[in-house]
């Protein structure tokens, strides 16, 4: 996958940005986005989707036998994603552009991992676990102004 980044982001230096789809040799489909518009958009939508997720009665459920660990974890998460979801709304993507770019592999895999998370949406720490390495990159890349964020440990 590496190396079909980099052919991607040569021909995205001379023809502009692009949306690429590979057939991987066992046959599944992979896309890579030179495009930031895409990726601020692809990252706006699932830390939505992860904060509706998060909402629902059956996430009360699995929080009502989470530790009291996972809750403090899923609380701050929560906070956290909220906060750089609406840095990230209230951002020109011409103020972000770069440092999407910088951290463009980490984001495609942390959503892409995030995106299998909630389709499963199977217990607390594997919500907990696929939404932190996305919301530890982004407060890296594009910090929430004022705001101080502190990660938990996992269980």
């Amino acid at each position: 996958m590496q190396c079909l980044r980099a052919v991607i982001a040569l021909v995205a230096q001379h023809f502009g940005p692009c949306l690429v789809f590979a057939r991987t040799a066992n046959g599944v489909q992979q896309s890579s986005a030179m495009d930031p518009a895409h990726l601020h958009r692809d990252i706006l939508k699932t830390l939505g989707d992860a904060l509706r997720k998060m909402s629902t009665p059956q996430w009360n459920e699995m929080m009502r036998n989470a530790t009291a660990t996972q809750r403090r974890r899923a609380s701050q998460l929560m906070l956290q994603t909220e906060e750089v979801r609406l840095t990230l709304v209230n951002t020109t993507l011409s103020e972000i552009v770069d440092e999407l770019r910088e951290n463009e592999d980490g984001l495609i895999d942390g959503i892409d991992r995030l995106k299998t998370v909630l389709s499963r949406f199977s217990s607390v720490e594997s919500v907990l676990n696929g939404i932190s390495p996305v919301i530890s990159i982004l407060v890296r890349a594009v910090p929430p102004p004022g705001v101080r964020f502190e990660f938990f440990p996992t269980d």
